[in-house]
């Protein structure tokens, strides 16, 4: 259906990436980085590969409801 349509589909393997709180028990690895962005907020850059800023932040297992700038 994508092909035929002229979308290209790629797929990514997100296995060595730290884990973060998610709303819910366990971890849950195939997810889109929306997932990241709305469960940690402001602090998903720092579970970037290759983020200077990689960390491991004290974070609670909330959901994050916000509006997110990443802007600086």
């Amino acid at each position: 259906m994508f092909k035929a349509a002229g979308i290209i589909t790629e797929w990514m393997d997100y296995h060595g990436y730290q884990e973060y709180p998610q709303q819910y028990c366990g971890f849950e690895r195939t997810v889109t980085v929306l997932d990241l962005i709305f469960n940690v907020g402001p602090d998903a850059q720092q579970y970037f590969k290759g983020s200077s800023e990689a960390q491991t932040p004290n974070l609670p297992h909330r959901l994050v409801h916000a509006s997110l700038d990443f802007s600086e």
